[in-house]
């Protein structure tokens, strides 16, 4: 029996040492998968900091800009204010984004019309159609050759006359940037020439 014992003590320890060679390998792996998976955890990490970074540049870089665009934006609309010319800036689309109080006055006004009427909606909004096709076609003219016109152009009065009046138009550009975003005029009527 004891030969039986002594063969089973032997089985038993060769049984656990397989068993722990096993559970070791397997440890090694499970250590190796982990150490492995947060290895590419960390690259995506760093990855994902680098892009936070230059996400945050680039924001504080917009910030910036849309600071200087809104301190552009209040010494134009200041400044167009008091004069006696009627100004007026639309986006590239025709849409009016500015118009000083002399416009108002002397073309919206006649046509029982406000600024609030005129800004932020087209020309086609606003004046008869065979006017607001002039105006429209000048204006593509400024952003195709990106040069001043100085035309006269038709301006309905409130009695519904059409008055030939010099304007002036020009395209607008952003500092840096080569592309108009818009197209500015000033209307010069014969009772200010």
């Amino acid at each position: 029996m004891e030969t039986y014992l002594i063969t089973a003590i032997v089985t038993l320890a060769s049984v656990v040492t397989a068993l722990s060679a096993a559970i070791v390998h397997l440890w090694r792996n499970q250590i190796t998968s982990t150490s492995a998976a947060i290895f590419k955890l960390e690259a995506r990490i760093a990855i994902l900091e680098a892009r936070e970074q230059e996400l945050e540049k680039k924001l504080d870089e917009l910030e910036a800009e849309n600071h200087r665009l809104r301190t552009q934006y209040l010494v134009l609309a200041t400044s167009h204010g008091s004069s006696p010319l009627p100004m007026w800036i639309k986006d590239t689309n025709g849409i009016v984004l500015q118009a000083n109080k002399a416009y108002e006055r002397l073309y919206l006004k006649p046509l029982g019309k406000t600024l609030l009427d005129y800004i932020g909606h087209r020309d086609s909004d606003i004046w008869p159609e065979h006017v607001a096709k002039v105006f429209e076609a000048n204006d593509k003219r400024v952003l195709e050759t990106r040069d001043v016109l100085d035309v006269i152009e038709p301006v309905t009065n409130g009695d519904g006359v059409d008055i030939p009046t010099r304007v002036i138009k020009y395209p607008r550009f952003a500092s840096g940037i080569d592309e108009p975003f818009g197209i500015s005029g000033v209307a010069i009527p014969e009772e200010l020439s």
